[in-house]
């Protein structure tokens, strides 16, 4: 997969009555890819979600789509390290991040704090919780 970035980006391939080169080409599918996945797949599915259950999907998409941003930073590493920097466009982290604000985040921040808040209440209370839930929906808030 590097390989073919590496080649989209390096050589002249014809893209058809598109204005953009290859490389921008590539950069604006990368936001497009990241947006279809979450328009499509997570936000329906947190949108179902209440309360505790609401927590817990959203820290396992949270945990997932980290992941995702990692690898798939990797895998464009060359054109996050010279057609972003030589563009003046934002890193493929940045904008992994940036469509999980506005696509997921901002749908449903209202409910994940009081679903958060109703947690930390119940450690407060001497129930047992999954404290990784909390510390990773604590890091999703500071991170948005």
């Amino acid at each position: 997969m590097y390989s073919t970035v590496f080649t989209l980006c390096t050589s002249k391939v014809d893209v058809g009555r598109s204005s953009q080169n290859p490389t921008e080409l590539l950069y604006d599918r990368y936001k497009k890819c990241i947006q279809s996945y979450l328009q499509e797949r997570v936000v329906p599915v947190l949108k179902q979600k209440q309360g505790e259950s609401l927590l817990m999907e959203m820290v396992q998409r949270w945990r997932d789509h980290q992941l995702v941003i990692r690898w798939m930073q990797k895998l464009f590493s060359y054109l996050d390290r010279f057609f972003t920097k030589h563009n003046n466009r934002e890193s493929l982290r940045d904008v992994g991040l940036k469509c999980y604000q506005s696509m997921v985040y901002e749908a449903i921040k209202k409910d994940m704090a009081t679903a958060l808040l109703k947690k930390i209440y119940s450690e407060r209370v001497g129930e047992v919780i999954d404290r990784s839930v909390i510390k990773d929906g604590v890091t999703m808030f500071i991170e948005m």
